[in-house]
């Protein structure tokens, strides 16, 4: 008899249950939910109701991982904290997932931190408790002696802690994130105070109102619109939702009944740029059973590179979907290969997909003795196919100065600060390729928005010189014909407008499109080791941008990455970096330098108006830039906080700091090698709607020619 009352309630629960759970949300595992104090979704949010500080804290989540292949790497599940120092953890609360590689099953970790300087963290974790393709309900607790985790309300861990939990006072923006790295999540609650097992095991099961004493945000996960999920909370802490939403729900079986079906059954790409990504959107998958569907999608062919994003899905029974992922070829020529159908819960999975893909044209300028990568995005001198150092010198060497260079662009609008900036080092890509026309961003994807290349003989055998496209604003002779600035000439243009891109820092676009003129001579001496750029700036939004500042923004890093100084040339409008000492690891005695000059600027008796350098193992003043406004603060030459750069030598602020000799040691000259990052700035000027501006520059890389053993200093002299 009392399995059966068990049984019954088992039943009336979950029948209960799913009248009142609409669904749950499936995160592929690179999206997510979120939401930022200085960006919220809701006017009427309160996120201080996030930052839950002090002795008592509860966060409780169904779950259910179903790929748990990422061996060692940590997913933050649901966690608050600053974005602050990224390299260094400055997380109130924090509760992650993740499996090491002695075991099948996941684990769950809870951490707190009161965020003081010198931090007191407490951790504790529960082993093997997660199973893919199961669902599992996380409860944690705190009550400022004991951490505790329950899972499915039994108590599995708990562990000692006396402390606090704190949020850290920053300038900079408070973000709170649901992230699971593949699976299904669903209602998520986070609470001010602890909560107890029985209370915990008594609600498990039942939807909540949001008024619930305690309760200090709580998400169903049912659904969303236009992107944004609720907080049923007077709080109103609406999250963003970059995820898809399901009918399963918690307790639900998936079973292994479900048939895969493709469309198509084989597919031809095409041509595309060596390195550049095709975008796959049009695969049709159906899920023909009576169960859930999840699998994903994998190639093994070491010529093609498929990003992990969009590779994974998931289909309620009896449906249809879309799946979107990338293909990036590696080499030139045509590449047969298959798209494999991995891993779920399909019956008939190892479907494969026959394509075509040809990998033609190099990306970057390689006229002389710089071999530089170029993209239409506007970030140079990177390797996008390693993701590695992209201004190789000399060619053919397999050495580099520079790990990756960019744009950034800054203006004031109405008093409201609007960037546009490229620091791939921080994964900072706020352009993307193509123009704005008539007030939109391009298609970023088409192939016209490539990178164009010609050589000075060349004619229309090559697709780059046919389709020349003067249209986007390339360069053209008197007869509208492909202008050859030098030996080699490759164009780009892109354009900011896209908000998304704009998301990591939180930044303002600023409806900017750039014309990127790239050239370079096949000559000895110093031409030979040059490479000039134009820039055309052009103001494509209906705003007036006052105080406007371009500049060249670099990560050089001169052989081996961390043992470089930078400074600043005003008689030659130069920034600079060069190694910290006579030897490198790559280059060996006698180091090369490189030079950024800006040969023309915004006004052409003054080229450069400033210079800022930072490094993340700097003080927090010098580090990373976190916002838009931050960008346009070193933009200025003024540091992280829009703080003067203080000449120690001098005893005096300035805009064009570390501007001494390093060959004669005199005047303020860089100290303590490190991984530096500098840039070079143009401006303050004014565009109106439809005005541009013309910035000319040249990099330029030099070696002592002299006894390389000598001094390693003459490179910079």
């Amino acid at each position: 008899m009392k399995q059966i009352a068990l049984l019954l309630s088992f039943f009336l629960f979950n029948n209960l249950y799913s009248q009142a759970n609409n669904g749950s949300a499936y995160d592929d595992g690179f999206n997510g939910f979120y939401t930022r104090d200085t960006s919220p979704n809701n006017v009427n949010a309160d996120f201080s109701a996030l930052k839950i500080s002090g002795q008592a804290i509860t966060i409780e989540a169904w779950v259910m991982p179903l790929f748990l292949d990422a061996v060692n790497e940590s997913t933050s599940f649901i966690s608050c904290g600053t974005t602050d120092q990224y390299l260094k953890e400055w997380t109130g609360y924090n509760l992650l997932l993740r499996r090491d590689e002695q075991q099948l099953n996941g684990d769950v970790t809870f951490k707190i931190s009161d965020c003081a300087t010198v931090q007191n963290i407490g951790e504790i974790s529960a082993a093997n408790c997660l199973v893919a393709g199961e669902w599992v309900h996380i409860a944690v607790t705190f009550n400022g002696t004991k951490l505790k985790i329950y899972i499915n309300s039994v108590l599995t861990a708990e562990s000692d802690h006396n402390g606090l939990i704190g949020f850290r006072n920053s300038i900079n923006q408070h973000v709170f994130n649901i992230h699971i790295n593949n699976g299904l999540i669903d209602d998520v609650r986070l609470w001010n105070v602890e909560r107890t097992q029985p209370e915990i095991a008594q609600n498990i099961n039942n939807k909540l109102v949001g008024n619930e004493a305690g309760l200090a945000a709580y998400w169903p996960l049912d659904d969303a619109t236009n992107n944004i999920t609720s907080d049923y909370t007077a709080s109103h802490n609406d999250l963003t939702a970059y995820c898809k939403f399901v009918k399963t729900i918690p307790q639900t079986s998936l079973g292994t009944s479900s048939i895969i079906s493709i469309d198509p059954s084989e597919k031809n790409f095409g041509a595309t740029e060596l390195n550049q990504y095709v975008t796959v959107s049009d695969f049709e998958i159906q899920n023909t059973g009576d169960a859930p569907l999840y699998g994903a999608i994998s190639n093994n062919n070491e010529d093609l590179y498929i990003p992990p994003y969009g590779t994974r899905f998931f289909l309620d029974p009896q449906s249809i979907d879309k799946i979107s992922f990338y293909i990036r070829p590696l080499k030139k020529g045509i590449i047969h290969s298959t798209i494999d159908f991995v891993k779920g819960n399909a019956q008939n999975l190892g479907i494969s997909v026959p394509f075509i893909v040809e990998g033609v044209r190099e990306l970057g300028i390689d006229a002389n003795n710089i071999d530089m990568w170029i993209h239409p995005n506007g970030v140079f001198a990177f390797n996008y196919q390693f993701h590695e150092s992209g201004l190789e010198w000399p060619k053919f060497s397999g050495k580099h100065v520079v790990y990756s260079s960019g744009v950034w662009v800054g203006a004031k609008v109405q008093d409201e600060i609007h960037t546009a900036v490229s620091a791939r080092s921080t994964y900072i890509e706020e352009f993307a390729p193509g123009p704005i026309e008539d007030g939109q961003p391009a298609d970023p994807d088409d192939p016209k928005f490539r990178v164009y290349k010609i050589h000075i003989n060349d004619n229309s055998s090559n697709p780059d010189y046919a389709e020349w496209p003067v249209d986007l604003g390339a360069p053209v002779d008197n007869l509208r014909r492909p202008k050859h600035l030098a030996d080699q000439t490759v164009f780009v243009v892109y354009n900011d407008l896209d908000e998304i891109n704009h998301d990591h820092i939180s930044s303002t676009p600023m409806g900017a499109e750039i014309q990127q003129t790239v050239f370079a001579w096949n000559e000895s001496g110093e031409l030979g080791n040059t490479v000039f750029m134009r820039f055309k700036l052009i103001n494509k939004s209906n705003d007036y941008w006052e105080d406007t500042y371009f500049a060249l923004w670099s990560d050089p890093d001169v052989g081996s990455a961390y043992d470089d100084f930078v400074g600043i040339d005003t008689t030659r409008n130069m920034g600079f970096a060069y190694n910290g000492s006579n030897s490198d690891q790559a280059y060996g005695d006698g180091p090369p330098a490189i030079g950024y000059d800006i040969l023309k600027g915004a006004y052409y008796t003054k080229p450069i108006q400033a210079f800022a350098y930072y490094d993340y193992t700097l003080p927090d003043e010098f580090g990373e830039p976190q916002s838009g406004r931050e960008c346009y603060n070193y933009l200025q030459g003024l540091n992280r906080y829009g703080n003067p750069y203080h000449d120690p030598v001098n005893s005096i602020d300035t805009v064009f700091p570390l501007n001494g000799d390093p060959k004669t040691n005199e005047g303020w000259i860089d100290k303590n090698q490190g991984d530096r990052r500098f840039l070079l700035s143009t401006g303050p000027f004014n565009l109106y709607p439809g005005q541009a501006k013309e910035i000319v520059a040249a990099l330029i890389v030099a070696r002592d020619s002299a006894d390389r053993s000598d001094d390693y200093l003459n490179s910079i002299t």
